[in-house]
């Protein structure tokens, strides 16, 4: 997810855009390539604004599911964690430009705060976790976040900490889509914000790559778009697996609850997934379980995004999306160096996919 719920990278770049072409063109003629139509820069400027606009919204969805089973299983705090610091770099940049307009300036205060909230609901909901450990963590995320604060506020180094925010929103889907792999589930997303995510980000990425954009904004873009198409993959994949809780200890902190060597398997209740439900019922010899439970909207929307047929689609226009965007990145950085990112990708995955089956032994 990102599903989950980030910033565009359209709407970071366009604070060094605005700061430095205050006297520019109207806003559906900045940046435009001088060698393509002015209705492709039009278009790509356009697909900028709806994926800023976006980011108002991607995270209520999995925010009201956190609360409403009140749990945040299947969620990684790393994903969560990354994302609220790169939020939080990013307040001190926007507030050094004077020349910035309100709405960036709301934005930059808005979504920090949602992602707080959201990190508040790990606080509260995550029983699961070692104690200890939980608090370690927190005191670790305290003293990080106070020195971003006096680096930036003291030091004056916001321009220089903005690589800083680049490379967590970058990274920051990782540890969410290793998550998923381990659990072999989706079942703690909300898979409305996963497919929120994944229009933003498409129009986040047609939005860099038809402009011109500094280098470091299209390696952003090639990595968290990329990254929330495969989470839409393990989303469609994992579907079946919705009813397996498949609880495994924090990558981050430890968790007090482990596989015992058997999947166990939870009923759907109300509108959510129910992590929260007091009994678990081991899966029955003939492999049955209750197919008519009560579900959410955003369940309804998954059933349909994976039935058999439009599974495989959505499967195959995932592929070529995916080989697009690095066809894109090697086009953008005009050299074949680029193809290090994808492999990068895959060479992340198939480790944490050894280190599941080989190490941890499931």
């Amino acid at each position: 997810m990102e599903t989950q719920h980030v910033f565009s990278t359209a709407w970071l770049t366009s604070l060094n855009d605005t700061a430095n072409n205050s006297d520019s063109e109207d806003i559906l003629h900045q940046n435009c390539r001088s060698e393509w139509p002015v209705s492709v820069c039009e278009f790509a400027n356009i697909c900028g604004l709806i994926s800023t606009a976006i980011w108002f919204v991607v995270l209520f969805p999995q925010i009201v599911k956190n609360w409403r089973r009140k749990s945040v299983v299947g969620l990684s705090v790393l994903w969560a964690t990354a994302n609220f610091s790169a939020s939080l770099i990013n307040v001190f940049f926007v507030f050094r430009i004077q020349e910035l307009p309100a709405y960036v300036k709301v934005s930059a205060i808005y979504m920090p705060t949602l992602e707080l909230s959201m990190l508040t609901q790990f606080w509260i909901y995550g029983t699961h976790y070692n104690q200890k450990l939980r608090w370690l963590y927190l005191l670790v995320c305290l003293v990080c976040w106070s020195l971003i604060v006096v680096l930036e506020v003291v030091v004056g180094i916001y321009k220089e900490m903005e690589w800083a925010a680049i490379v967590l929103w970058s990274i920051e889907t990782f540890p969410q889509v290793i998550l998923n792999m381990q659990r072999t589930s989706t079942s703690g997303q909300s898979t409305l914000s996963v497919c929120i995510t994944l229009v933003g980000k498409t129009t986040d990425f047609l939005s860099t790559y038809l402009l011109t954009r500094p280098l470091q904004y299209i390696i952003m873009a090639y990595f968290s778009s990329s990254m929330a198409y495969i989470n839409g993959m393990q989303v469609v994949w994992y579907w079946r697996n919705r009813h397996i809780t498949n609880e495994l200890p924090s990558p981050v902190y430890g968790g007090t609850e482990s596989r015992d060597g058997g999947q166990r398997y939870r009923y759907f209740t109300n509108d959510d997934e129910a992590e929260n439900v007091a009994s678990e019922l081991e899966i029955p010899e003939d492999d049955s379980v209750d197919n008519n439970p009560p579900v959410s909207p955003s369940l309804k929307i998954e059933r349909v995004l994976c039935a058999i047929p439009l599974r495989i689609i959505f499967a195959t226009f995932i592929s070529v999306t995916l080989l697009g965007y690095s066809v894109g990145l090697i086009w953008n950085t005009q050299s074949f160096i680029a193809l290090i990112a994808p492999i990068g990708i895959v060479a992340v995955m198939l480790a944490s996919y050894v280190y599941r089956k080989k190490i941890m032994g499931y």
